[in-house]
């Protein structure tokens, strides 16, 4: 075998050294002869005899060291490729299509692939799974977990091999002279133990019980804030860095390896559970939890036993934990959140579009093998069966698919580069995103299909001439038969099917996105920008707050009278911000036994709050100057009770049919006042998801919230953007050392939150647009090849008297009879697309009666685009010429 390898690629060598031993041969026995006394010229002509057949010996030696099957491949591959290098217009035509189409599926389901497939960057990443906390009284599921309860399903749930809790990411600022934002996250010590990762330097976190509140003064750094913020320092284990106020240093025990990444965070802190701490505070939902399933543990067991341990902490815990249940989700899903579906909404809409290249290819070929009729004939009666055409010509349309499918890799790697370039920041694993061994695999597979379904619809009707030896006179010249009109008619139907229903898709994805863009925040995101920022105020007695609220004051009267600024506010958490603050309400002055609470998002706000974002106060007042707490207050043991502002939701929630103002509520375990009368109710708004329902949200004054870091938000009359160094400037003016991070229009928060649905409708719209182009070529091309086919048939109708206009009416028929198929079959696909995919779409029915209508439209307005020029063609047939010729 390896001697008939060698020779595959030594082919003239081994030809020139096989006739140099036959001449040699020929030689000795002429000699030989001569020697005996025979003549010369005898001598020869008998050494041949002898000798024998000189090709018989070069064939059966070629025989003994062939690859056999394997050369007659390639040997029908060079052929191929000459045969098409000699109709250059067909050539490209094909490969440009099929390029477009292989192309257009290998960068979309490289995007599908390495945001919804990739198996996540952890060892035996199926195992791990999100586990979060849902109220029954709310309706919601994926809320954030109180330690208490976290620490009862760690000891509960047999089925958990390893769990951790993690916060939601921070920025903090290493100290120095131009001091460096850092995205920390605090983690529980078994957090990379759940995850199956050791650090690549040093190590990660040492047991729980080694840990206290007062000793976790520890950090690991991931793989780029060791490149970015130290240089690469090999000797940084070991070491201690300085935080911006924070008075103690911290150690630097180990860095992760460079694939991993979690949350682009930059370091880990050691978070401790303290379970005197957690047990008690049950119902701070401020964490995240992570598990990994234990060996041979499913997740139908595991949320068995958290229902179990639910139930048991509400009977224990009423207060905290009753209403309060326990979703767990795989780790992929809660990565990618709806993406997964899209995702395979991407991949079947590809497969479509690659359907309908692979048909228009089909259609071309077919219209050659028409043209090859004679050559096909010659074949066939000098005895090539129907197995040897079909190799052939399946080696004309495996060159083209390779063609194409290079061509169209080049384009997919250009498209993937455009798309993780433009990538919002809200799409999940962009940085996966790429042309890899996997996509390459797929995409060798499609291509291999492909031309597999280009060289069966040209071999439709070969079987019946291979076995009748010829064909007729009349079809000699064309190769025109019923089953290929019949063939190339289907294929025009399928490309129109697979057409309408990604334009009825697009359509229908595209006006979810408007009507989701159309939703009313309760807000105006326009022209707002936001700021992190952390003042370096020093107090005396170690409670900076006072000083935090002389600082606010001065802070938004200087920005308000900077030119360009219309209002500003001190915020605790920025619309769509990454930073939002959960907690628990519950209607009365003071916590009560067994009192129903409910989950809501707290705003600590300054009075200009409303001014800057648009929101209304349907009933009661706003906030003003006067809702304050004096230093005096807050430095002391005892408050005064404060005041509130609540939704629509929330009061209709906590009282129903009853008046909201002057009602008390109190936030167990959040707040330093004792109670808050609820002095108005601020209309529902959209602050975290867009369209989703109400939220339940409660506003209070900023000085009377001593718990919070500061954000601010300015209402500019400009581009807010180009506001920015105007803001920085007064913000540092009045005080030189604050530090300032995620300067953000909040316009782009908002894009940034609605990214996922303009993803998903772009690409479907795109594939949308594709499809019906390449429909549209099919069309052309497949009645362009009938009229060509049938021009002595036209001709002759023609010359017993049909008229031009009729002749295009006719024509036009022939045409739009397969596409008005090819419609019909489409809509009722497209129903089950729409169906599907209900659940991604937003004020959209499952059966919407104008996406339908506007795909149809679209599909028909370029049918007949298509249709119209060979129509026309064929109604410019001139008879005398034709005859004349016949």
């Amino acid at each position: 075998m390896l001697h008939r390898v060698r020779a595959l690629f030594r082919r003239q060598q081994i030809d020139a050294d096989l006739q140099e031993e036959l001449r040699s041969h020929h030689d000795e026995i002429t000699q030989a002869l001569i020697d005996d006394g025979v003549p010369a010229d005898t001598a020869r002509r008998q050494a041949r005899l002898r000798l024998g057949g000189a090709a018989q010996i070069r064939e059966t030696s070629r025989d003994a060291w062939s690859l056999g099957w394997i050369e007659t491949w390639l040997r029908d591959l060079r052929l191929a490729a000459r045969a098409l290098r000699r109709q250059p217009m067909f050539s490209v035509a094909a490969i440009a299509t099929f390029a477009l189409g292989i192309g257009a599926a290998t960068a979309i389901f490289s995007v599908a692939y390495g945001v919804a497939f990739r198996p996540l960057p952890y060892p035996a990443a199926d195992r791990l799974v999100r586990i979060y906390e849902a109220n029954t009284a709310t309706n919601e599921s994926t809320l954030d977990v109180s330690q208490g309860t976290f620490q009862g399903w760690r000891e509960g749930a047999a089925s958990l091999a390893h769990a951790a809790l993690y916060s939601k990411g921070a920025t903090q600022y290493l100290a120095g002279a131009n001091p460096q934002p850092m995205q920390t996250m605090a983690v529980s010590p078994r957090f990379f133990d759940v995850l199956g990762v050791a650090a690549a330097m040093g190590r990660t976190f040492k047991p729980d019980d080694q840990y206290t509140r007062f000793t976790a003064r520890e950090i690991v750094l991931s793989y780029g804030a060791w490149q970015r913020l130290f240089g690469r320092d090999p000797a940084i284990v070991g070491k201690s860095i300085s935080i911006v106020d924070n008075s103690k240093p911290i150690e630097v025990v180990g860095v992760m390896p460079e694939d991993f990444a979690f949350e682009n965070v930059d370091a880990f802190q050691p978070k401790p559970i303290e379970l005197p701490v957690a047990k008690l505070l049950r119902s701070w939902h401020y964490d995240r939890a992570i598990a990994r399933l234990a060996p041979g543990a499913t997740l139908t067991q595991l949320r068995g036993e958290l229902d179990a341990v639910s139930t048991r902490l509400a009977e224990a815990f009423p207060a905290t934990n009753g209403g309060w249940k326990a979703t767990v989700v795989p780790m992929r899903d809660a990565v990618i959140g709806q993406f997964a579906r899209a995702s395979w909404l991407l991949v079947a809409a590809v497969a479509a579009v690659l359907l309908v290249a692979c048909a228009n290819v089909a259609g071309l070929l077919i219209a050659r093998a028409m043209g090859r009729a004679r050559e096909t004939t010659i074949r066939v009666a000098l005895g090539a069966g129907f197995w040897r055409i079909a190799q052939l010509w399946f080696s004309e349309a495996l060159v083209l698919a390779i063609a194409g499918a290079a061509v169209g890799v080049g384009f997919a790697w250009l498209l993937v580069r455009t798309l993780r370039a433009t990538a919002p920041t809200g799409l999940p694993r962009v940085d996966d995103i790429t042309i890899d061994l996997p996509v390459l695999a797929v995409t060798a597979a499609a291509t291999v299909a492909s031309a597999i379904v280009f060289a069966l619809a040209p071999l439709a009707g070969l079987r019946r001439r291979a076995h009748q030896g010829g064909v007729r006179a009349d079809t000699d010249r064309t190769g025109d038969t019923p089953t290929r009109r019949r063939l190339s008619s289907a294929l025009v139907a399928i490309q129109c099917a697979a057409a309408l229903g990604l334009v009825v898709l697009a359509v229908a994805f595209t006006r979810s996105f408007l009507n989701l863009a159309a939703v009313d925040l309760g807000w105006r995101p326009e022209r707002i920008l936001s700021l992190d920022v952390a003042p370096r105020l020093v107090s005396p007695d170690g409670r900076p707050w006072f000083l935090y609220h002389l600082w606010s004051d001065a802070l938004i009267a200087r920005l308000e009278a900077t030119p360009g600024i219309e209002h500003a506010s001190v915020v605790t958490d920025v619309p769509f911000g990454p930073f939002q603050y959960t907690a628990e309400v519950a209607a009365g002055p003071e916590p009560r036994p067994n009192e129903t609470r409910w989950p809501i998002a707290l705003h600590s706000v300054m009075p200009e709050f409303a001014d800057v974002l648009g929101v209304q106060v349907v009933h009661g007042r706003r906030f003003t100057d006067t809702d304050a707490f004096s230093q005096a207050v807050i430095t002391s043991a005892a408050r005064p009770a404060g005041v509130a502002i609540v939704s629509e939701s929330l009061a209709r929630k906590m009282w129903p049919e009853e008046d909201a103002l002057g009602k008390q509520l109190h936030l167990p375990g959040q707040d330093q006042s004792p109670w808050r009368e609820v002095v108005g109710v601020m209309r529902d708004a959209q602050f975290r998801e867009v369209g989703a329902d109400p939220s339940f949200d409660v506003y209070v004054p900023w000085k009377q919230f001593t718990t919070g870091r500061p954000r601010l938000i300015v209402k500019t009359t400009a581009d807010p953007a180009a506001m920015a160094p105007a803001v920085r400037a007064a913000v540092l003016a009045e005080n030189p050392a604050t530090i300032i991070d995620r300067v953000i229009p909040v316009e782009t928060l908002y894009r940034q939150a609605t990214s996922q649905p303009r993803v998903t409708s772009q690409l479907v719209a795109a594939l949308g647009g594709l499809a019906l182009a390449l429909a549209g070529v099919g069309i052309y091309g497949a009645l362009s090849t009938l009229v060509h086919a049938r021009a002595r048939e036209i001709a002759v109708r023609m010359a017993l008297g049909a008229t031009p206009a009729h002749t295009w009416r006719h024509t036009l028929k022939t045409g739009l009879i397969p596409v008005l198929a090819g419609t019909i079959a489409g809509a009722g696909l497209s129903m089950l697309l729409v169906a599907a995919v209900r659940s991604l779409l937003f004020g959209v029915s499952g059966v919407d009666a104008w996406s339908f209508a506007i795909a149809a439209a679209a599909t028909l307005v370029v049918a007949l685009i298509a249709c119209a020029e060979p129509a026309w063609r064929a109604a410019r047939t001139e008879p005398l010429r034709i005859l004349r010729g016949e």
